[in-house]
C-alpha cells in the first residue's frame, strides 16, 4: 500500500548533500497584479511529494493541473523513478504554466496511474488600495 507522507506547492525546492528535501515558500494562493491586456497568467512554482511504497521498483507520479469550474486541463506530465535500496520515493517537479484566468485549480498527484492527493491552488487578483 503507498502512503503519503507529504506533498506540497512551493516556490522552489532542492536536495541538501545527505538527501534532505528543502522547501521554500509553502502555498496555496498565488496573487497577480491585474493584467490591462488580458493576457495569461504565467507562474513558475515547484511541486514536491514523498511517498513511503510497499517494494522497490519503478515508480511514474503524474501531476495533472486542472481549472476546477469546467474542468479544463491545462497541464499533464509524469515523472518516472526507479527505486532500488529504500522503500520511500521523493519526486521534485518544475513547473512553468501559464494560467488561463484567476480562479480555483486543483494540482492532481497521481502514483501509478491511481490518485494519491489534489492540492487546491487559487489565483487571484492582488487588490489595489
Amino acid at each position: 500500500m503507498v502512503k503519503l507522507n507529504f506533498a506540497h506547492i512551493c516556490d522552489y525546492a532542492f536536495l541538501s548533500q545527505p538527501g534532505k528535501i528543502n522547501i521554500i515558500g509553502d502555498f496555496n494562493k498565488i496573487y497577480f497584479e491585474p493584467l490591462s491586456s488580458g493576457g495569461k497568467l504565467f507562474y513558475s512554482f515547484f511541486v514536491v511529494t514523498n511517498f513511503t511504497v510497499p517494494t522497490i521498483g519503478k515508480y511514474i507520479q503524474k501531476i495533472i493541473i486542472k481549472k476546477k469550474l469546467d474542468n479544463l486541463e491545462i497541464f499533464n506530465n509524469n515523472i518516472e523513478r526507479e527505486i532500488d535500496r529504500i522503500t520511500r520515493i521523493g519526486f521534485i517537479a518544475n513547473f512553468g504554466i501559464n494560467f488561463p484566468g484567476y480562479g480555483e485549480y486543483v494540482v492532481e498527484v497521481f502514483l501509478d496511474n491511481k490518485p494519491i492527493i489534489d492540492l487546491p491552488l487559487s489565483l487571484l487578483e492582488e487588490k489595489k488600495e
